[in-house]
């Protein structure tokens, strides 16, 4: 996989469709998906899956529907912002990241009922 030229990782990752097993979050009741898994071990961001599982509990908990979204905030930027919407488009939180290593653009993942997946993964 060619991490340099990776704009939306989603892009990187659609043969993942479906999963055959969950991983289990350190936050009880979260878990994530073989995709999941593989964007956290393959572009380094556990971190990411933290944040959403973090936030989602702290903030979000009533919203069983969740979209995440990790944008760079321009071209060649270590920024990051990571928003949540409820699936319509309506932002529902919001976080500035000031550095991350994340080698892709952007990247989306979507909890539903404490799962993370992949929007392939659906």
């Amino acid at each position: 996989m060619d991490f340099q030229k990776t704009k939306n990782v989603n892009n990187q990752l659609e043969q993942f469709t479906g999963t055959t097993c969950y991983f289990r979050h350190m936050i009880p009741g979260y878990v994530y998906t073989e995709g999941v898994q593989y964007l956290a071990q393959h572009y380094m961001c556990y971190w990411l899956i933290q944040d959403i599982a973090m936030h989602s509990q702290k903030s979000l908990s009533d919203q069983s529907f969740q979209v995440w979204k990790l944008e760079r905030v321009r071209t060649a930027s270590t920024e990051f912002t990571l928003t949540c919407e409820d699936g319509n488009y309506k932002k529902l939180f919001e976080v500035d990241i000031p550095f991350s290593d994340f080698e892709g653009d952007q990247v989306t993942i979507w909890l539903i009922d404490q799962v993370l997946l992949l929007p392939s993964e659906y």
